[in-house]
């Protein structure tokens, strides 16, 4: 009998150790619970003064995602329990219910539980450093912002009394981006803006890493800088993944001059400024120009009793030592002169020389018929490069055309080419070469970057393109 008790021992004495082991955890963890601090999320309010950034919130599964990551900071940073940590009760307040003081009234009266309320407003960086006091509007810090999200708490127990309130401002910069195309930034007809500051995955990640910030008992800060990835409005005419292949070349821009790399080799242009020389047709002398030119001007005067002006600049391809000159021809009569604006002429008499060769000749044409279904879709954010990451703001798609304003069309180099100027404020450029387009362009004044849809073997012809379509003279219309 004592030989088998002893054996039956023997077999139980590492059970029992795990045994005790087990106990041990399960009262820990029973302790734990006990003591979390069951906390009631009455509201979350949003708004926003600048763009649409709230509607990020009006989608059910970004909602989702923020109520179960606050959960998870809340619970690291004061071990409270959310009682419904499913989705975020989100309310979008106009602008006049904000001035008016928030009342914090609880329905629940278990004194067991706390109640929260918590405030995202968006403000942009002019109105907020204008009023800081530490950060002035001329600091470094409020020239890089694009905008500002306050974030404010409020903490209520069960007598209605306010335990804690606490603030945090996120100043947000918009990061470098490898993409092309229409950053999210416009202006409704009423003057007010539509600025999107960011993606909604930088919106989220923001909004998160602000809350453990603002959480954090030890934290100090009531301002911090977050880079975010910056919002894209959402076209149909720029391929996902454009940065491959041929790629997109990012130039450096100073003044009028550019400088990139292509083909691992280097390119600087410039743009001289424009100078306006008289242009006489009503005498026999040709002045110089082209005799063709010269007759076309006068026709054009006798059919219209114009006179003219030849808009001219010198356009530099620094590295490849090549020097041309702009000659542009414009309306100058006494309408136009008291405007202060000189009509281009629509006929192809414009040319560019290299010494005394004519190396290019074209047309300007405002406003062409071209059969043209370019879209941007103002409703629509996205990172401007993957398109499987569209946002929809609104569930009815809000699209806006995309027109040519401005083309020239002709031949340079004996190659026929077009360059089409598009939208409003001359933002985007469309150069084709031989009937194919080779070089999609953002930018107005200067190039900002460069989408290669075709290689161009022939650097010349890629570089007086780029002059042409970044000539200080059309920036003047």
């Amino acid at each position: 009998m004592n030989a088998v008790l002893f054996v039956i021992l023997q077999y139980m004495k590492p059970n029992l150790l795990k045994f005790c082991c087990f106990l041990l955890l399960g009262c820990s963890v029973a302790g734990s619970s006990l003591a979390q601090q069951q906390v009631v999320l009455e509201e979350v309010r949003c708004y926003s003064a600048v763009g649409p950034l709230p509607d990020y919130l009006r989608d059910q599964g970004m909602n989702l995602s923020l109520a179960s990551q606050l959960q998870q900071i809340l619970y690291q940073e004061r071990y409270w329990q959310l009682t419904d940590s499913l989705q975020l009760p989100i309310i979008f307040p106009q602008l006049n219910e904000l001035k008016k003081e928030k009342p914090l009234v609880i329905k629940n009266r278990n004194s067991s539980l706390l109640h929260l309320w918590i405030d995202l407003f968006e403000m942009q960086p002019s109105a907020f450093f204008s009023t800081t006091g530490e950060y002035g509007p001329d600091t470094v810090i409020a020239s890089r912002s694009s905008s500002v999200i306050k974030i404010i708490f409020y903490l209520v127990n069960s007598k209605n009394e306010l335990v804690e309130k606490n603030e945090l401002d996120l100043s947000l910069t918009q990061a470098e981006s490898p993409a092309i195309g229409f950053l999210f930034n416009g202006m409704l007809a009423d003057g007010s803006p539509y600025f999107l500051t960011t993606t909604a995955r930088g919106f989220r990640e923001a909004i998160l890493q602000g809350m453990k910030i603002i959480f954090d008992r030890d934290n100090t800060a009531s301002l911090i800088e977050l880079k975010v990835p910056p919002a894209f409005f959402y076209n149909n005419f720029i391929p996902s993944g454009s940065q491959q292949g041929p790629g997109i070349l990012k130039p450096e821009l100073k003044n009028n001059t550019f400088r990139f790399t292509y083909n691992n080799g280097s390119q600087v242009l410039r743009n001289g400024e424009p100078e306006i020389a008289e242009v006489w047709v009503t005498n026999k002398k040709k002045e110089n120009f082209p005799g063709s030119v010269f007759d076309s001007l006068k026709l054009l005067r006798q059919l219209g009793e114009n006179d003219f002006v030849c808009l001219q600049h010198v356009m530099r391809d620094v590295l490849n030592d090549k020097t041309y000159d702009a000659r542009i021809f414009s309306i100058a009569n006494q309408a136009t002169i008291m405007e202060g604006a000189f009509p281009l002429v629509q006929k192809r008499i414009h040319y560019l020389l290299q010494n005394s060769d004519t190396v290019a000749y074209f047309s300007v044409n405002n406003k062409p018929r071209l059969d043209e279904t370019e879209l941007i879709w103002l409703n629509r954010s996205y990172n401007g490069i993957d398109s499987a990451k569209v946002f929809n703001l609104e569930p009815v798609f809000r699209s806006y055309p995309l027109p040519t304003e401005i083309e020239l069309s002709g031949v340079v180099f004996g190659q026929p080419f077009y360059i089409r100027t598009r939208g409003r404020f001359n933002y985007w450029k469309d150069i084709g070469l031989n009937h194919q387009m080779v070089m999609r362009v953002q930018g107005k004044s200067l190039p900002e970057r460069i989408l290669m849809t075709q290689p161009i073997s022939d650097s010349r012809t890629m570089n007086l393109l780029l002059l042409l379509a970044y000539s200080p003279v059309f920036n003047m219309f």
